[in-house]
């Protein structure tokens, strides 16, 4: 009798150990997806997430399954979030684009100077890793280029240095601008509205002068938290109070 119940539990132990698969059930939530079925493959790979396996595919699924059930929050949220994997997809590029047109809560930019429009669309350009990358493989050809420079000159053979001078420039350049997207990354902290609508109060308290009102999905920089309340802050300059339970950090 022992026998055959440490041989049940053993079975039920492998049965469980393989519904928990994140592999298996990957398959699972993109067939559920193929299916129409968008509730069940977001049930789905959200049990992968609970296992602790993080990935750009997995979050653009999700965002996905999200956006096809109508639910611009947690659509917005995976979105961004698969950003941090895959910051150079051109399908995940449009259809996070495509969302934030159907939200109500259209910002424009603030007008700015043609010198930092034009250094912000280069730092974006790319992805972090991406100019990672870049920055390494030009640092990689700038250290040939001077290799083979020092080598000629040794052997009395006089070199033009047009080439490690563009070299060393665009890797520099390179350089500073993955720099500044590491220092980004690590300092600003963006979150996303989940509520269907909320009111932005000028002081942290639900009694304080009322500013404007924010809609799921808006994405909103995170300043500082106070209690049970986060200053928030849009990409128009707009500042204000809302509480922590109405949004999700990305």
């Amino acid at each position: 009798m022992k026998t055959a119940m440490l041989s049940l539990f053993i079975l039920l132990g492998a049965m469980n150990l393989r519904a928990q698969d994140p592999y298996l059930l990957f398959e699972q939530a993109n067939q559920a997806y193929k299916e129409n079925d968008f509730g069940k493959a977001a049930g789905l790979y959200e049990d992968i997430l609970k296992t602790g396996l993080e990935s750009g595919e997995v979050y653009y699924n999700l965002g996905n399954s999200y956006y096809r059930m109508h639910r611009p929050g947690p659509a917005r949220l995976n979105y961004e979030r698969a950003k941090k994997y895959l910051d150079d997809d051109e399908a995940l590029r449009q259809n996070l684009e495509l969302l934030i047109l159907t939200l109500p809560d259209q910002i424009a930019d603030p007008p700015r100077l043609f010198i930092a429009e034009w250094w912000d669309g280069l730092v974006y350009a790319l992805g972090v890793r991406s100019w990672g990358w870049l920055s390494l493989l030009l640092f990689t050809i700038l250290l040939g280029a001077l290799t083979a420079f020092f080598y000629r000159k040794n052997r009395g053979r006089n070199l033009r240095t047009d080439f490690i001078k563009l070299v060393s420039i665009l890797w520099i350049l390179a350089l500073i601008v993955w720099l500044q997207r590491l220092y980004l990354a690590e300092t600003e902290h963006f979150a996303v509205i989940m509520d269907s609508s909320i009111t932005v109060h000028a002081e942290p308290a639900t009694n304080a002068t009322e500013l404007f009102v924010l809609h799921e999905g808006t994405r909103v920089l995170m300043e500082r938290r106070s209690g049970d309340w986060e200053l928030v802050r849009l990409k128009d300059g707009k500042t204000g109070w809302l509480p922590v339970k109405s949004i999700e950090k990305i």
